[in-house]
């Protein structure tokens, strides 16, 4: 079963419809080149199962040297690194997804991503 045509993704507030561009991986990017969500999933020479989402986003920049304009991008990666064995059912490895989210979001009420910002700030 393949993922829905387009994908939606919303950055900033603002909706990105990515229609799929490249079949493997799986690449879905917005007609203006700014939002791009890659899906790949692979089995390591030990038999792990790896299943990335990377959702990388670009923009046009005034170069603080130069003065001209460029392109600059940022991506984000989630991974999800399991035996091939069945050992982490798709609801296990689901929990962990769904618990890094919580812990970004640091578990509040309403979302405040107090551990996303702290990780983006540089602190480990």
């Amino acid at each position: 079963m393949a993922l829905a045509d387009p994908q939606s993704v919303t950055i900033s507030g603002t909706a990105y419809s990515c229609p799929k561009t490249v079949p493997w991986p799986a690449t879905f990017a917005d007609s203006t080149g700014a939002a791009t969500l890659v899906v790949s999933q692979e089995t390591t020479s030990r038999g792990r199962k790896r299943r990335a989402i990377d959702l990388k986003f670009s923009k046009i920049v005034a170069d603080p040297i130069t003065g001209l304009n460029r392109k600059s991008s940022a991506t984000c990666r989630l991974l999800v690194d399991a035996p091939g064995d069945n050992t982490f059912t798709t609801v296990q490895q689901r929990d962990l997804i769904t618990a890094m989210v919580k812990w970004l979001n640091a578990d509040g009420a309403s979302p405040t991503y107090v551990n996303a910002d702290k990780v983006c700030g540089g602190e480990s």
